[in-house]
């Protein structure tokens, strides 16, 4: 059950380092000529947290408690599903990059 954790923090702790690299050679335009630099990006995690926690506890875990058991281990095991999603679409993002 725990094999997974080390590759998984492994791959988080590029955040700070291989992804800065992988911003800074992307077009970070948004909204027209708002730039968002690659620094700025890290900022969005704590925002996100502090957005989607709130709304999942309030809106979505209750709803999905009416179709099925919503378990800790089913909630950890979606995460680990969807960490895993990003970081291959991290990679074909790298990819395309090059």
């Amino acid at each position: 059950m725990y094999l997974p954790l080390p590759i998984y923090w492994a791959l988080y702790d590029q955040q700070g380092s291989v992804w800065l690299i992988q911003g800074i050679q992307m077009d970070c335009r948004i909204w027209g000529n708002t730039l968002l630099l690659p620094d700025q990006i890290h900022l969005l995690n704590p925002v996100l947290c502090l957005i989607l926690i709130p709304l999942f506890q309030i809106i979505i875990y209750p709803c999905l408690s009416k179709c099925f058991n919503v378990s800790l281990l089913r909630k950890m095991v979606v995460g680990g599903i969807i960490a895993c999603l990003s970081f291959v679409a991290t990679g074909i993002l790298q990819l395309e990059i090059n």
